[in-house]
């Protein structure tokens, strides 16, 4: 089963058979554990039961906007009903290694800084696309002073697999979110303190 979530631009697709063990999806589990009906939650949020309905069984795409009133109206976080972790994100980045003894490696060599090969248009609008390679200060320093605004680089944790990470790239907005800023395609916004996501560069721009 899964459901699509979706900005202007472009849409995630969400396979909710794989992030909670319930027989729809979570959003109908929350719904039901908190004693919210179908009818309330249309009212409350402005949303037809209809529509609610095909959202709940993955037969109709949310809008973020949409899902927020939903999260509003049951009292629980965006990340609640889909955890970031879950949303089947592609890696947007990669460590880039120069060749040995290149002029690139020897400027590298005995610094806090790394190359990544960016894999996707998810901070388009600060510059960095799909394709580029951009230097990393990966310094505790630069992660122990990153700043509103600074696109970083982040490493991902599954819950139900601790040893892999994904590595994506984002924008950091204080104290503890992280967001994509594109004009096509946008993803969910990521709370730090709700998934297993840490801080592991700054993208260096001029």
């Amino acid at each position: 089963m899964s459901t699509r979530f979706c900005r202007k631009g472009g849409c995630v697709r969400i396979d909710m058979g794989k992030t909670a063990p319930m027989s729809d999806n979570r959003l109908r589990q929350i719904r039901k554990d908190r004693g919210v009906t179908l009818e309330k939650l249309a009212e409350t949020t402005g949303l037809s039961v209809t529509y609610l309905s095909r959202v709940e069984t993955g037969k109709r795409g949310i809008t973020l906007e949409g899902l927020e009133k939903v999260a509003q109206a049951l009292s629980v976080s965006v990340n609640d009903i889909i955890p970031a972790g879950v949303l089947g994100m592609a890696e947007d980045a990669q460590p880039f290694l120069p060749p040995k003894g290149s002029p690139l490696a020897r400027t590298l060599a005995g610094t806090h800084q790394a190359l990544y090969r960016i894999k996707s248009d998810v901070l388009s609008e600060l510059g960095i696309r799909a394709g580029e390679l951009h230097v990393v200060d990966y310094s505790s320093e630069a992660i122990a002073s990153v700043k509103a605004g600074d696109a970083v680089i982040v490493q991902l944790y599954d819950d139900k697999n601790l040893t892999a990470a994904k590595t994506i790239v984002r924008q950091f907005v204080p104290p503890k979110l992280l967001i994509s800023n594109s004009r096509d395609y946008n993803t969910l916004p990521i709370h730090m303190d709700a998934v297993d996501a840490h801080i592991r560069g700054v993208i260096l721009r001029s």
